[in-house]
């Protein structure tokens, strides 16, 4: 398996975090009529996002909607940064003094999507291998 702090931008990290982070599944949708077929990603709420649009790696604000999944999930989460190097810090809750083997990752990127996109991949798979 990939190193989440090796993965650029593109569909492959999309992918994966829409499966492995947001839990969604990847739909084919039927074509209108005259129309290409096209697919979309379903949410486990049945709402959906279409697979070319739904770019957390480069949109921010669908970064944050893996931030906020996250945090639904029971992760703490830090992102900090300037223009030239971003910094997103992900840690199970808790008191690590007192729970030394909590969950914790950080990733680097230039920008903010990415940096929050490996840093939520390497978590969730870090708490799978833990379990």
């Amino acid at each position: 398996m990939t190193d989440p702090n090796e993965l650029q931008a593109g569909p492959e990290l999309a992918a994966a975090i829409a499966v492995e982070v947001m839990g969604y599944r990847l739909c084919d949708g039927v074509p209108w009529p005259c129309g290409k077929p096209y697919r979309y990603w379903m949410a486990p709420d049945g709402s959906t996002r279409d697979e070319k649009d739904w770019r957390p790696d480069f949109n921010i604000a669908a970064a944050w909607d893996v931030l906020e999944k996250l945090r639904v999930d029971g992760w703490w989460r830090m992102l900090e940064g300037d223009d030239d190097s971003w910094i997103c810090r992900i840690q199970e809750r808790g008191d690590p003094h007192n729970n030394p083997e909590l969950i914790s990752v950080y990733a680097e990127a230039l920008g903010a999507p990415l940096a929050i996109c490996r840093a939520a991949l390497a978590a969730v798979r870090a708490r799978k291998e833990a379990t």
